[in-house]
């Protein structure tokens, strides 16, 4: 990421900032973290890093830590102890600077805030003006590598292959199925195509189904035939080490008959949400438009709410993948339980997740989408086109 510190200094000047200020702990700052690239160094005490728009940057690490970070370009204070380490802080920020850090104000993009309250009190404390460090990451931490859009693909792909075989399996010994059946078969598939997860796959059966992150429970809704059924999947591949995510949702039925008219209106709807967030998208980018996050799930909302739908929609439109973690560090299509203001810009990976809830059952599809660097947007993996029905 720092291959890119002359860009970095070039935009700090048009932003009239006079540095991008990195502060982490434990690699609890994601940004920090892919910027400096801590995941190889694994500090462990709090670190500084200052990208000067003007001079070269500035580490300020603590001693234990100083050779893991021997690598980092620019000048360094190494500091034993709490008292030093306040004293470098302040040297670093002289009153009446203006510093990015990652923080929104009055916590209206948390996914962009990544600093505690009190190191945030502390920074201020010196006189500088602190602003959000939101276009940076924009333009040099969120986007994608064409690297990045393979590992996607590919993980994307192996889960299809890992849902049709636990589906399979499934389907070929049905009695006493339940949940946490389901749950063990994706497991298993799921190492078998050799996919990461960083928590259980969603199997959400019946009344579950209006749960959006329903977990499997012990006392868990067995699989008999006229059963609704939400299935999710966040992965990347278990190699390379830096793999971006994907995320898969599939609505199914127990049963050899057709879904209920309810359930297959939800699904319609769901759909329908899904293609106009990317009809949406593709034409702003064909045009040259700008376009943020709050924008794409607006146009849905209205979309929804022509259909009557859109009080059963209780969560955001869909979110930024990430690499470190399924929840990228970009603009999500949220213009409820946030309202994203942030561009969809060349580089952004998307999941478009719609999911409606309507008392006893639930549906969700997932489409997922990349912006290339012509700004043209390409489906990764298209959302399921029926109901997927057990025999």
């Amino acid at each position: 990421m720092l291959d890119a510190l002359g860009e970095i200094q070039l935009e700090l000047r048009r932003l009239r900032l006079d540095g991008w200020l990195l502060v982490d702990r434990g690699r609890s700052n994601p940004v920090a973290a892919e910027v400096l690239e801590l995941d190889e160094a694994r500090p462990t005490r709090p670190l500084a890093y200052l990208v000067h728009a003007e001079d070269m940057p500035h580490l300020l690490v603590h001693a234990s830590d100083a050779r893991r970070l021997a690598d980092l370009p620019g000048d360094r204070t190494v500091y034993t102890s709490r008292a030093t380490y306040v004293d470098a802080l302040a040297k670093l920020l002289p009153a009446k600077t203006r510093i990015a850090v990652e923080h929104s104000p009055m916590a209206t993009l948390p996914s962009a805030s990544w600093i505690d309250s009190g190191t945030f009190e502390l920074l201020g404390s010196f006189g500088a003006q602190l602003v959000s460090s939101v276009p940076l990451v924009s333009r040099f931490v969120s986007p994608w590598s064409e690297r990045d859009v393979a590992t996607h693909c590919e993980a994307a792909a192996r889960a299809e292959r890992a849902f049709d075989a636990a589906w399979r399996r499934l389907a070929s010994d049905l009695d006493g199925a339940d949940e946490t059946r389901l749950v063990a078969l994706l497991s298993e598939e799921l190492e078998r195509v050799a996919l990461r997860v960083d928590e259980a796959p969603i199997v959400a059966a019946g009344p579950h189904s209006c749960d959006p992150e329903h977990r499997a429970e012990p006392r868990a809704i067995g699989l008999v035939p006229g059963t609704p059924l939400v299935v999710g999947l966040r992965v990347r591949c278990a190699s390379p080490l830096r793999s971006a995510w994907a995320s898969r949702f599939w609505t199914a039925f127990v049963g050899g008959d057709e879904p209920p008219e309810r359930m297959r209106a939800l699904f319609d709807a769901a759909c329908v949400a899904a293609d106009r967030a990317v009809a949406v998208l593709r034409d702003a980018l064909e045009r040259e438009q700008s376009l943020l996050g709050c924008d794409v799930h607006a146009a849905v909302r209205r979309e929804l709410s022509s259909r009557g739908h859109d009080s059963l929609a209780l969560h955001r439109l869909g979110h930024s993948l990430g690499i470190r973690a399924c929840q990228g560090l970009g603009a999500n299509l949220d213009d409820v339980e946030t309202r994203d203001t942030r561009a969809i810009t060349a580089g952004a990976a998307l999941a478009i997740t719609p999911g409606l809830y309507d008392r006893d059952m639930g549906v969700r599809v997932a489409t997922n989408v990349i912006v290339d660097e012509s700004s043209t947007l390409h489906v990764t993996a298209a959302r399921q086109p029926a109901i997927v029905v057990l025999p």
